[in-house]
């Protein structure tokens, strides 16, 4: 059943690459190594091996890869739908081996556009694979709701309960005081220069 899926997902990998040559280009330049992503909670270990024709996707390896990344299936699906600039990977994937090919690996999950709901629906079908997405993309904006709420939560506790942090207005008017002052000192270091 593995091997089919496996199969079906090499398929559906070559003809993304076929449209995204700039990620098939980056992935040649990887040829002859072999990458391990091991989806522990589904149980499924895929090994990527870059070639000249995109790449091979195999689901048994006897030798030991040149790279693995391990973690639940939620966060690859995180990892890809993120617009994230960050040059590692999130501390839910661990990875194992060279990590010089980790951060190329890391920049090429980053630049390309896969379409991942595409990809899931190999392993389910079109229905799950979309609501799948959707609930990501509402966790997505969830987490930023919350973000923004403690932020500013944070921000109003220590300037208005905690008095330890100035608002901006007290700092611009701070900032202010300070350019006003240096300038009176410079007229009266003016003044005693000419006296």
């Amino acid at each position: 059943m593995i091997t089919l899926m496996t199969m079906a997902l090499e398929r559906v990998v070559q003809r993304y690459l076929q449209i995204d040559s700039e990620t098939r280009e980056k992935l040649i330049a990887l040829s002859g190594k072999v990458i391990l992503f091991n989806i522990e909670d589904w149980g499924i270990k895929l090994y990527i091996f870059p070639c000249k024709q995109g790449v091979r996707l195999q689901s048994v390896y006897e030798n030991a890869p040149d790279i693995s990344i391990k973690g639940i299936l939620s966060s690859f699906i995180k990892r890809g739908l993120s617009g994230s600039d960050a040059a590692i990977f999130p501390q839910d994937l661990e990875v194992e081996g060279d990590i010089e090919l980790a951060q190329k690996i890391n920049r090429i999950m980053l630049e390309s556009h896969i379409d991942w709901e595409e990809i899931l629906a190999v392993f389910t079908n079109d229905n799950v694979a979309h609501y799948v997405k959707n609930i990501f993309e509402k966790l997505d904006h969830v987490k930023g709701q919350i973000k923004r709420n403690i932020q500013e939560n944070m921000t109003e506790y220590l300037q208005e309960e905690t008095l330890l942090v100035p608002s901006r207005k007290e700092m611009e008017d701070f900032f202010s005081d300070i350019y006003s002052l240096r300038n009176d000192v410079e007229r009266l270091e003016a003044i005693q220069k000419k006296i």
